[in-house]
C-alpha cells in the first residue's frame, strides 16, 4: 500500500506528530527556504458504542465494541523573501498530507490510504512600510490557508476530514481553499477581512466571506465582533444566503486589579436566513469562568462553562431554530470545541445545552492531567426523546512532553445515557473509550 513504509517508520518511532497551528510569518533577511515535517498517530478502543446501539454504518454496522487507528505525515515547505529596504516581505507555504485510517467509531470507510494537498498560499506583509502603525500592519494572503476566529467556536476547520477521506480524529485538513485574507493592525485594533471556501468533499464546498474586528489588550484580553455571509453551499441548500453575527470576549479582565488568575470567556452567535423556504433564526452561546493558582503545588486550574446550541422548535413550522455548527474546531484544548471524547464524537453542537466542569493540574513542568465532566441536555425534543436530560460524560487526559518536539497524550472516558440518549438510540448502556495520541515535529 501507498503508506506502508511511512507508517511502519511512524509506529517504530513511537508515534507521531501534530497538525501545525495557524499562519506564521517566517523570518528572513533576503530569501529563506525551510522544510518541516510533522507525523502523528492515534489509536483508540470504544465499548458499548452509541450506548449499546453499536456502530451506525459501514462494514462494522451494529458492532458494539470497536477499535480504530489513524496516522499521518504532514511535510511542508516554507519560504520568505525580503523585498528590498522597506518593501515588505513575501512569504508562503505548500504542504501535503499522507494519511491512513482503519475504521472509526462512526463506522465510516473501514480502511482508507490517501495523499492530498493541504497548504498552498502566498502572502505579503508590509514590514516597516507604515511606520506609524507598526511592523507588518498590513498582511495579505491568498490560496489554501488556515484561518480562525477567536477560539474556534464558529470558524476554525477548513476541511471536512470525513468527507475528504482523511483521519477524523487527527483532522489534518484545516486549510480553507481558494481563500483571500486581508489583515490590518493599528494597536489595539485588529481587523481581518476574508473570503473562504470550506472543503466538504466532492460537490460539497461552502463559499463564504466576512470580517472580524477585535480590540486587543495584551494584559487583559480580547473583545471582538465578526460577521459573515454564506454565498453558496453545494451540499446544504439551507445555508445559501445565511447571515451570521458573533460577539465574543476572552482574557484576564481583572489582572490589573490584582486577580491575574481569573479567566473569563464567552461568545454569542446569531444565524438568520430569509432566502430559504423555511426561515432560519438560530443562536448559540457560551459563558466560561476559571481560576488559576500557579503558586500552589501542581498549579491547579478549575473552570466551569455552559454552552447552548438552539434546536428546532417543532411548534414553529414557519421558522427553523436549529443551530448550524458550521466550521468549529479544536481551538483551545480539550473540550473546545469537541465536547466530550465520546459524545463530542457524535456531533452534538446543535439542539443541546452543555455544562462542563474542568480541573487541571501540573505534577511536573512537562506533565498535565485534566479532568472534564459534561452534563448534556436537549434543547428541543428529538426523535423519541423529549427536551431535557440527555447524557453525562467524564474524561481523564494525561499530556506529557518529554522533549519540545514530542508530545504524548493518553485518555479514558465514560458516558452514561440519561432518558434522552436512551430513547434516541434505543439502548441504555454506559459507553467507554480509551486511547493514546502522540506527535513529533522536526
Amino acid at each position: 500500500m501507498l503508506l506502508t513504509g511511512a507508517l511502519a517508520w511512524v509506529v517504530m518511532t513511537g508515534g507521531i506528530g501534530t497538525t501545525r497551528a495557524g499562519e506564521t510569518l517566517p523570518d528572513g533577511d533576503d530569501f529563506t527556504l525551510n522544510a518541516d515535517m510533522s507525523v502523528s498517530a492515534y489509536y483508540a478502543s470504544s465499548f458499548n458504542s452509541f450506548f449499546g446501539a453499536g456502530v451506525l454504518s459501514g462494514d462494522d454496522a451494529g458492532k458494539v465494541d470497536h477499535s480504530w487507528f489513524e496516522a499521518m505525515a504532514h511535510p511542508s515547505l516554507r519560504f520568505s523573501c525580503e523585498c528590498g529596504d522597506g518593501g515588505g516581505r513575501w512569504h508562503g507555504e505548500v504542504s501535503a498530507v499522507a494519511a491512513t485510517r482503519e475504521n472509526h467509531i462512526g463506522g465510516w470507510s473501514p480502511k482508507n490510504d490517501r495523499v492530498s494537498h493541504e497548504l498552498a498560499y502566498v502572502g505579503w506583509a508590509s514590514g516597516t512600510m507604515f511606520e506609524g502603525l507598526g511592523e507588518d500592519a498590513l498582511r495579505i494572503s491568498v490560496g489554501n490557508q488556515r484561518f480562525s476566529i477567536g477560539d474556534g467556536f464558529l470558524v476554525h476547520d477548513g476541511g471536512s476530514d470525513s468527507a475528504l477521506g482523511a483521519p477524523y480524529w487527527l483532522a489534518p485538513h484545516r486549510a480553507f481553499k481558494d481563500s483571500i485574507v486581508v489583515r490590518m493592525e493599528a494597536a489595539p485594533i485588529r481587523m481581518a477581512a476574508f473570503r473562504l471556501v470550506r472543503r466538504g468533499g466532492p460537490g460539497a464546498d461552502t463559499r463564504f466571506a466576512g470580517v472580524d474586528l477585535s480590540v486587543v489588550d495584551d494584559a487583559l484580553g480580547v473583545l471582538g465582533v465578526s460577521a459573515l455571509h454564506i454565498f453558496d453551499d453545494e451540499d446544504q441548500d439551507n445555508r445559501d444566503g445565511m447571515e451570521v453575527v458573533s460577539v465574543r470576549g476572552q482574557g484576564q479582565p481583572f489582572a490589573e486589579a490584582g486577580l491575574p488568575g481569573v479567566f473569563l470567556s464567552g461568545e454569542f452567535v446569531r444565524q438568520t436566513n430569509d432566502d430559504t423556504t423555511v426561515r432560519q433564526e438560530a443562536r448559540a452561546w457560551y459563558l466560561e469562568a476559571g481560576y488559576a493558582l500557579p503558586d500552589l503545588a501542581w498549579s491547579p486550574y478549575a473552570g466551569y462553562r455552559y454552552s447552548s446550541f438552539s434546536g428546532d422548535d417543532p411548534g414553529t413550522t414557519e421558522t427553523n431554530e436549529g443551530y448550524d455548527p458550521l466550521f468549529y474546531g479544536f481551538g483551545r484544548g480539550w473540550g473546545s470545541w469537541f465536547q466530550g471524547e465520546i459524545i463530542g464524537g457524535y456531533d452534538i453542537s446543535t439542539n443541546m445545552g452543555v455544562h462542563m466542569a474542568k480541573l487541571e493540574v501540573r505534577p511536573a513542568d512537562n506533565l498535565i492531567v485534566s479532568l472534564l465532566y459534561f452534563d448534556f441536555d436537549l434543547d428541543q425534543p428529538q426523535g423519541a426523546a423529549g427536551a431535557g436530560s440527555y447524557a453525562r460524560e467524564f474524561d481523564v487526559y494525561v499530556d506529557w512532553s518529554p522533549i519540545e518536539s514530542l508530545a504524548v497524550s493518553a485518555f479514558w472516558g465514560i458516558a452514561a445515557p440519561d432518558d434522552g440518549a436512551a430513547r434516541i438510540y434505543g439502548h441504555g448502556d454506559d459507553a467507554t473509550i480509551a486511547g493514546v495520541y502522540a506527535s513529533y515535529n522536526f
